[in-house]
């Protein structure tokens, strides 16, 4: 009796390799902005450091792809901070402060301009996305 030859594995479509890239980068933009924040909640005489989330200043789903991954668009914030002034009565003004004192108004305001760009992202950007992510976690904040 002969033997069928093995199939070789189908290669994840493109539309999966995307997804798992993306939460890939969601978990590694987490991860840096934790890093950058050095485990502290950004709110301004806040000294939490558990319960901590990080936070888009401006938000991935109504700016993008180039908002969801900007490290500068971010704060880490505890639980309180995060879901109860920031989402539930909307004070941003302490959160865009606390970025403004880490990267400076200038960055800031080209950050401001940047966001708004369309991007669509491609499988190969997400992948370097997630090697530049990477690098950031080893660097020193």
């Amino acid at each position: 009796m002969t033997k069928l030859p093995k199939k070789r594995p189908k290669k994840p479509s493109t539309a999966v390799q995307r997804k798992r890239l993306i939460a890939a980068c969601d978990k590694l933009w987490s991860q840096v902005v934790h890093k950058i924040w050095k485990n502290k909640c950004a709110w301004p005489g806040c000294d939490k450091t558990t319960s901590l989330s990080a936070h888009h200043f401006f938000g991935k789903k109504a700016y993008g792809f180039i908002a969801r991954y900007e490290t500068d668009n971010s704060c880490l914030l505890c639980y309180y901070h995060h879901i109860g002034r920031v989402h539930q009565q909307g004070d941003v003004e302490p959160v865009r402060e606390a970025i403004i004192q880490r990267i400076g108004q200038e960055r800031f305001d080209g950050m401001k301009i940047m966001v708004g760009a369309t991007w669509i992202i491609k499988v190969d950007e997400l992948q370097e996305l997630k090697w530049q992510l990477e690098a950031l976690l080893l660097k020193e904040f």
